[in-house]
């Protein structure tokens, strides 16, 4: 593993983010909407530049956080393209995670708790799990809930001390696995009354289940389910949390090889290395060294990650570009970090390349 490449990496990603942006702070022409902001604040707090994140989380207050504690771009969630709809109507609240975790660990308290009471509306009072839809768009009744929804929603309890309430999301979880036809399908949804969602449209296979006997699917689904109970195990210590989180990660494991490679893989390194750091166990950590290698490996020249082909989008499709960005940053400083390489600010007194004497970033 090399470490060089990996701390250049990170520093060149938020280098790449600085280009992007105007005079105000905000993501320039062409890449203002809300998915430009979920990540990008918590990335540049683990990249040294708090200035930043508190810049950007301005922003995301002021532009697009609801009176209701929701976050949405005018009417849509993000944007009205093809992609940006499917999310939004397959795991609604998986940004709102994002968002409420970012603002809370940056100390801006007025958009996090806000935040987190729209969240906790959305969580189902009898199986823990997060609604799939927006709360006022679905009926009564029929409300689906989903991995990624409840993965991201569950970390950001986590992160803002609501420990009962993520409990009540682990077991949601649990439930899930033991709901689980004998196949080869990780079905990622469930409606309470109806069991697993099963039915959907093809092109939506990709938003509803993992096929373990195909490649090309979003294995970060499960990955997220199994960092987040890790997490969990870790703030209660309560076994069942850490076996869950084993056996999300086993099904994964079982898929195809791509499961380290597709988009979305970086989660599986999240997942990988939490266990790793906590059961001291070499295949979690090879799993973790392949994708934080390869997260290294795949930068573009510039600094960016251009992915949106992989998921049958344009490598030039902007906000995306900067969501996944973003996202790498973080795992770019918490994968080392989980496995002890010790590659940011490390107790030797070393200097890393985005660290100066004080602390900050570099300038310019």
């Amino acid at each position: 593993m090399d470490h060089d490449r990996i701390a250049d990496a990170r520093k060149r990603a938020l280098s790449w983010l600085d280009t992007q942006r105007r005079s105000d702070g905000s993501f320039s022409a062409g890449k203002d909407n809300l998915r430009c902001y979920l990540k990008a604040p918590l990335a540049y707090l683990l990249g040294g530049d708090p200035y930043s994140a508190h810049d950007l989380l301005t922003i995301l207050k002021d532009r697009y956080l609801t009176p209701e504690g929701d976050f949405r771009t005018g009417e849509r969630k993000y944007t009205s393209d093809a992609f940006n709809l499917r999310a939004e109507r397959n795991y609604y609240l998986y940004g709102n995670g994002w968002a409420t975790v970012s603002a809370h660990v940056n100390s801006r308290f007025e958009i996090s708790y806000p935040a987190l009471e729209y969240v906790l509306k959305c969580q189902d009072g009898q199986t823990g799990g997060f609604y799939s839809r927006r709360i006022d768009d679905d009926v009564e009744g029929m409300r689906r809930e989903d991995v990624a929804s409840t993965a991201s929603c569950g970390y950001a309890l986590l992160c803002t001390g609501r420990l009962a309430e993520a409990r009540k999301a682990g077991d949601f979880f649990i439930r899930l696995r033991e709901l689980q036809p004998h196949g080869e399908a990780f079905y990622l949804s469930y409606t309470q009354g109806e069991g697993l969602h099963t039915a959907f449209p093809d092109d939506e296979a990709g938003f509803n289940m993992v096929d373990r006997k195909k490649s090309r699917q979003p294995y970060w689904h499960l990955a997220y389910a199994s960092a987040f109970l890790g997490k969990l195990f870790l703030a209660c210590a309560d076994k069942r949390y850490l076996a869950a989180a084993s056996t999300y990660f086993d099904f994964i494991s079982s898929c195809s090889e791509d499961r380290t490679s597709f988009f979305g893989y970086w989660k599986v390194g999240w997942a990988a290395s939490l266990l790793y750091s906590m059961t001291g166990e070499e295949r979690y950590r090879g799993a973790a060294e392949t994708v934080v290698d390869r997260i290294a490996r795949s930068q573009s020249p510039e600094g960016s990650w251009l992915l949106g082909k992989e998921i049958g989008l344009s490598d030039e499709n902007d906000d995306l570009t900067i969501d996944v960005t973003s996202e790498l940053v973080v795992w770019l400083t918490e994968i080392p970090r989980l496995l002890g390489m010790r590659t940011l600010n490390d107790r030797s007194g070393k200097q890393h390349p985005r660290e100066g004497n004080d602390g900050g970033r570099d300038a310019g």
